[in-house]
């Protein structure tokens, strides 16, 4: 038998579990018509759906933090009314289906306008988040193990912002919807093969799909029929099996420029979309300028990756953070001896290009840009001043060309750089022209020939004023 001192203990005991704990007493079960404003608190959690639940037109369903959700059934939660979940980022609002229930048809539809969904896990609801009502937002959410993660049916202007969604049927799916935003979300491991991980169809237009992470899918995006005035900018849409793939048969271009493609080579980022030039009757995906190195990363970016090229180029750098940017062209250490990027930089020869973003006295690695010009110029012009222009042999350099019998001359395929440009001829002299090849413009230049260089030092000189009197003589 337990004397008084052991019971006491016992109780104190018990009262601290339950305090610390969390832990409820009873749970509260729900179902049928929300005719009224109604909240549902921590005291009462966790709440178990026993029946389909309808918030009536002109009511308010609140859900603050830390409340527990279980679907004990098939059943859906209707929301006419408005609804207000409240979640904190350390106390999320758990909504998922009863211990050992498997949801099929399960989910959460808002067919009113302005509901709130803030931190919030939705977890193995079938049929996930339907919104039919316009203007809502879903923020800081995890949606994933359900069929559609987000259906946008016949809604507008919805924002879904910084979620994740993955592991779901179809992560995200519009149709006939226009103006919604999808910012700052990771959207990965869709199951289907054959839809997008963000799935447009049906007119589904004017949509901007915004710094996002949108990875290791069958399908990136995909766009469906008429489908073909959205926004893709500034997302890593990477490792998936097609990162872009169009049905939609129009001649209009989608625009999916400044994105990262985890690729460099425009070639192969073109293999992973799936747009005109694979079927004639698809629109086109601009895909260009894109990024080289993520979105969000604090690595330097440039508008042209390291390479070869046949001209100069103009080499813009950036970085998705808005830092400060340093850069060299000696392949010193830009952190050491960098110089504070303004405006773009001319690349003319081959170099090394470092740079490294700079945010509070703190450097980001070094990105290298290796750049090889094998630029190439033309020189063409006519040689005159002689009766005979015909074969009249003209050098550049070290390069030799022919006149034709006009006194035409052309070179073709000289490297970029200085040369002296000259005609030679017997007994005539040529003044020299010093010129330098920029680029691969063709370059102008007609050459004098003057009789008279006797002695081929390229001079009218007393020399030959006294040989041409000779020879004038006899």
């Amino acid at each position: 038998m337990l004397g008084k001192t052991q019971v006491l203990i016992m109780i104190v005991l018990l009262l601290t579990y339950f305090s610390f704990a969390g832990v409820a007493l009873a749970d509260t079960e729900v179902s049928g018509l929300i005719s009224q404003d109604t909240i549902w608190d921590k005291e009462g959690s966790p709440y178990i759906v026993k029946g389909h639940i309808l918030v009536d037109t002109g009511v308010i369903l609140t859900i603050t933090e830390g409340v527990d959700i279980k679907f004990d059934g098939e059943y859906y939660m209707q929301i006419k009314g408005k609804l207000l979940v409240k979640g904190l980022p350390n106390e999320h609002v758990n909504f998922s289906p009863s211990k050992g229930i498997k949801l099929n048809q399960t989910q959460i539809e808002l067919k009113g306008n302005n509901n709130i969904l803030e931190y919030c896990n939705f977890d193995s609801l079938s049929s996930g988040i339907l919104l039919k009502g316009d203007y809502n937002l879903i923020n800081c959410c995890n949606i994933k193990n359900s069929g559609h993660g987000v259906f946008i049916y016949q809604s507008d202007n919805n924002a879904i912002v910084n979620c994740n969604i993955n592991n779901n049927t179809t992560n995200i799916m519009m149709y006939v919807s226009k103006y919604n935003k999808i910012t700052n979300c990771n959207i990965s491991n869709n199951k289907t093969t054959n839809d997008g991980s963000i799935l447009l169809q049906q007119m589904s237009n004017y949509n901007q799909i915004l710094y996002c992470n949108i990875n290791d899918n069958p399908i990136g995006i995909k766009f469906g029929y008429d489908c073909d005035i959205n926004t893709v900018n500034n997302n890593n849409i990477y490792n998936n099996s097609y990162n872009i793939k169009v049905d939609a048969k129009t001649t209009k271009t989608i625009d999916c420029t400044n994105n990262y493609w985890g690729l460099t080579d425009s070639s192969e980022i073109s293999m992973k979309i799936y747009d005109f030039y694979d079927d004639f009757n698809l629109s086109k995906v601009n895909y260009e300028p894109y990024l080289f190195v993520p979105y969000g990363s604090d690595l330097v970016s440039s508008n042209y990756p390291g390479g070869t090229y046949n001209n100069s180029i103009i080499v813009e750098l950036s970085v998705s953070t808005g830092s400060e940017i340093k850069y060299t062209l000696d392949g010193s250490d830009p952190a050491q001896s960098g110089i504070l990027y303004t405006n773009p930089i001319l690349i003319d020869k081959t170099l090394d290009l470092k740079a490294v973003s700079v945010k509070d006295d703190v450097c980001s690695d070094i990105s290298t840009y290796s750049y090889v010009i094998e630029s190439y110029g033309s020189v063409q012009g006519y040689v005159y001043g002689i009766t005979n222009l015909s074969n009249i042999q003209v050098s550049l350099g070290e390069y030799i060309s022919n006149t034709n019998q006009t006194g035409f001359y052309k070179f073709d395929n000289i490297p970029l750089g200085k040369y002296t440009l000259k005609a030679n001829y017997t007994f005539c002299k040529c003044n020299p022209i010093d010129l330098t090849i920029i680029n691969s413009e063709p370059m102008n230049q007609d050459l004098e020939l003057i009789p008279g260089d006797f002695n081929g030092d390229n001079k009218i000189d007393l020399f030959d004023l006294m040989k041409l009197a000779r020879n004038y003589g006899r």
